[in-house]
């Protein structure tokens, strides 16, 4: 029995539903319970359990996602495995390359890279079963570590030896997304999925994910729509259609329905700010449009409706929650260490979060010009002037920008007689947006001679000669 339920595990998981969720776990829970009897009777024998009895409950245990418990199972099988190491160097023996690869496993959960890249390098160094899995392992924990060139070199290698598998291509794809190499983890999924009958719902939620990032909503939607029609209660398929909906209506410029549509995602709840995005979901799929996105698309949807003011608070309101999202990644990660893998960049470094502050602020300072507040607009364009390392990020454009608003909202408050020497300060601040970039100044200079030209009176018509 206890090498069935494990196997009846793995059928159930093919099931994205609460209740085979739950089934899975009870399933693994008692194999476990059934391992842990078979160690105990061997104890009162006096007798050496199985070793395979130790593997199958380490991978039960690393399952039911408690990797310290499964270290410290396979910690024992390892004293166990030394004596048959002695037996040409372990070569013949498969339980000890299982150990080894086992370790690199739990290894990997544990974050421990540097040890299971060793145990990966073991596996790979004996040349038993199990070199593809090895090769997918240490790669990934090499690009954790920032050695990207390796990483790939470990998963073409592992395509190498075994193309025909499905897992080994989406392995491959996750890299490449995570290195943002869109075209090449497309690819890559498709590969997978061709090689998955039937088609893993899965697969094509995660071809949608390069698609979304380039762009191209038509073609993601296309691939949420696949995985929907083989599992139609996927949670984070059916999240992300929703979400792609919206901004496809949004993109119309109806905003008045986008703002419907963000509005339903927000109140549907499923996921809370501060959950990290690469656990909260079941499916360990990455989770679209987080809380602090969608506050984002609604504030941008109230903006262009002309209500200001509930703009600025879902913008203020999606930076706070982004900072909640921060602080909870930061429990999980360090700042400088490599970030997860799902988690989007203003979680998980101080560069993105500053980068997601300045669009914040950049969106308040709008609002506050759409309303013709200039002081208050000035004061929020000041505020992103005064960042312009952050901006330089966003190229010098961004920082053209910034200093040509400047001078907007100081030529305003001249025109209106709110400060003294504006026409002045107006005059640097578009020197210094030419300076990054001519094109606002060029369009404005374009657009208000035009306006000058409309303004004029038409000349009197010629009288005609007699």
């Amino acid at each position: 029995r206890s090498f069935v339920l494990p196997g009846a595990a793995g059928a159930y998981t093919a099931g994205a539903s609460q209740h085979n969720t739950a089934r899975v776990a009870q399933l693994l829970t008692d194999a476990v319970q059934d391992l842990e009897a078979v160690q105990q009777q061997a104890m009162i024998e006096g007798s050496a359990a199985p070793l395979g009895a130790a593997h199958l409950r380490a991978a039960c245990l690393c399952s039911l996602g408690r990797p310290e418990d499964a270290w410290e199972v396979l910690c024992d099988s390892g004293r166990h495995c030394v004596g048959r190491r002695a037996s040409a160097d372990g070569r013949d023996d498969p339980s000890v390359p299982r150990q080894r690869a086992l370790e690199a496993e739990v290894l990997v959960l544990l974050q421990r890279h540097d040890e299971a890249i060793e145990a990966c390098s073991a596996v790979l160094a004996l040349n038993a079963r199990g070199l593809t899995d090895a090769r997918v392992m240490r790669g990934w924990c090499l690009s954790e570590l920032g050695d990207v060139e390796g990483a790939f070199e470990d998963l073409s290698a592992a395509l190498a030896l075994s193309n025909e598998r499905s897992d080994v291509h989406e392995a491959y794809g996750d890299l490449c997304m995570a290195h943002r190499h869109l075209q090449e983890a497309y690819a890559a999924y498709g590969q997978a999925a061709r090689r998955s009958e039937p088609l893993d719902p899965r697969l094509a939620y995660k071809r949608a994910l390069p698609q979304l990032a380039l762009g191209q909503l038509s073609l993601a939607q296309q691939e949420l729509v696949k995985a929907l029609r083989i599992s139609p209660h996927h949670a984070s398929a059916l999240r992300a259609r929703d979400g792609v909906n919206a901004l496809q209506t949004a993109l119309k410029e109806d905003w008045r329905h986008a703002h419907v549509r963000f509005n339903m995602m927000l109140h549907q709840g499923g996921v809370s700010a501060s959950q990290i995005p690469s656990i909260s979901g079941a499916d360990g799929l990455p989770v679209l449009f987080l809380p602090h996105e969608l506050m984002m698309y609604r504030g941008m949807c109230s903006l262009y409706l002309g209500d200001l003011s509930t703009a600025m608070q879902d913008f203020a309101t999606s930076l706070e929650l982004v900072r909640q999202l921060a602080t909870a990644a930061g429990d999980e990660v360090d700042w400088e260490a490599r970030p997860q893998r799902w988690l989007p960049p203003e979680a998980v470094s101080q560069q993105g979060l500053a980068s997601f502050e300045c669009e914040c602020i950049y969106n308040i300072a709008l609002c506050h010009l759409r309303g013709r507040d200039f002081r208050t607009a000035l004061v929020y364009v000041e505020r992103l002037i005064h960042r312009q390392e952050d901006l330089a990020l966003f190229g010098p454009s961004a920082l053209s920008l910034a200093f040509f608003l400047s001078g907007i909202c100081h030529l305003a408050m001249d025109s209106t007689g709110e400060g003294s020497h504006s026409e002045h300060f107006a005059k640097e601040s578009f020197s210094r947006s030419y300076s990054y970039d001519a094109a606002y100044v060029d369009d404005f200079l374009r657009r208000h001679a035009q306006n000058r030209q409309e303004e004029q009176p038409a000349d009197p018509p010629v009288p005609a000669r007699a």
